[in-house]
């Protein structure tokens, strides 16, 4: 592996990080993504990619159950996922889906992942 790799596994699993960061990280976006395919089965999603929405509804999620604009990992992991429920998903997708609508009228972006980014 070059060294550029062994700088950047270095910074990620330094012993300075919680390493529970991660698992939680996992357990949101695993939860996320089950939600979108299963609520994707009755609704088209715009973009038509699960990729798009997932990781805006993450930043969401980091919000929404912490109050916090810039929570650290500390505000993080005291997270509680139960509060992570599917009524909470289905706003949350719903006021992102608004967003993504509102973003397409108003700019001249080609498409959701666009805007996502």
């Amino acid at each position: 592996m070059p060294l550029y790799g062994q700088m950047h596994l270095a910074q990620i699993f330094s012993t300075r990080h919680d390493l529970d960061i991660y698992r939680l990280c996992l357990d949101v976006h695993t939860r996320l993504r089950d939600f979108l395919t299963q609520y994707a089965e009755d609704r088209p999603l715009l973009g038509e990619t699960l990729e798009n929405w997932l990781y805006p509804l993450a930043s969401m999620s980091a919000y929404t159950l912490t109050r916090l604009r810039q929570p650290s990992p500390r505000d993080l992991l005291n997270i509680d996922l139960g509060h992570l429920n599917e009524p909470l998903m289905t706003r949350m997708t719903g006021t992102l889906e608004q967003n993504f609508k509102t973003a397409l009228r108003h700019s001249k972006a080609d498409g959701v992942d666009r805007i996502e980014r």
